[in-house]
This record gives structure tokens, C-alpha cells and sequence, in this order.
């Protein structure tokens, strides 16, 4: 069936907003600091007065002691999760997806011994 003269179809309209969504996500990954549209994200006291300070940061960026302590942090939390899924564990998929080149980490930059101020946060809920 042909459309009708100034009338657009379906599948045109489909094909119009995935251009539209890709352009978004296009521009979403060009940020070279997305959190820098966001100031009030930045840095924030939790309710026991503990400071953080994010930033964000590209894959590429990351030292590899931060993106090994990434992985692991997936790991613990998440693979027992996904063994009991259907979709299971893949150790070298999911280290693929997590290193993708748009891939970007909101990384807290308090200094290390601020965070045992996070252990009692996380016990207290």
C-alpha cells in the first residue's frame, strides 16, 4: 500500500526518531564531563556528614587499578545475580561491555580514608 501524497508512514516515523534518539546519544557522548551540567551532583554530605565528591570519567581515563577494582566490584555484586538468571555469567562479555569506548564511570574522588564513613551508611539502612 503506497502513502498517500504528504503523509507519512509507519515506518518512516519509526526511522525518523531512532535518528533523532541516535543524534541524543551522539551528543550525550561527546560530554567530555556530563556531571558538568549537573553541579549540584558533584559533591554532596550524607546524613552522617560524610563528604563525596564525584567526577565523571571516560573509560579511557581510568587508571587500571581503578577499572580492576571495577570489575571486581561488579563481580561481587552482581554475579551471583546473574548465575541465577537465564542469562547467566560471562566473565569476558561482561568485562567487553563494562570497557565499551563510551562507556563513562561517575568516580568518587574523597579521599580514601573518608570512606569508612560509607561502611556505616550502608550497615545503618
Amino acid at each position: 500500500m503506497k502513502a498517500k501524497k504528504g503523509h507519512i508512514t509507519r515506518k518512516q516515523r519509526l526511522a525518523k526518531k531512532e535518528v533523532e534518539a541516535k543524534a541524543l546519544v551522539d551528543k550525550a557522548n561527546s560530554l567530555v564531563d556530563p556531571l558538568s551540567l549537573l553541579d549540584s551532583f558533584k559533591s554532596f554530605t550524607a546524613t552522617n556528614n560524610a563528604k563525596f565528591n564525584l567526577t565523571c570519567q571516560k573509560i579511557k581515563d581510568l587508571s587500571p587499578e581503578l577499572l580492576s577494582w571495577i570489575f571486581d566490584l561488579m563481580e561481587r555484586n552482581m554475579k551471583t545475580l546473574y548465575e541465577q538468571s537465564h542469562w547467566g555469567w560471562n566473565q569476558s562479555s561482561k568485562q567487553k561491555e563494562l570497557t565499551e569506548p563510551t562507556a563513562c564511570y561517575k568516580v568518587d574522588t574523597t579521599s580514601p580514608s573518608d570512606w569508612e564513613n560509607l561502611d556505616y551508611l550502608i550497615l545503618s539502612k
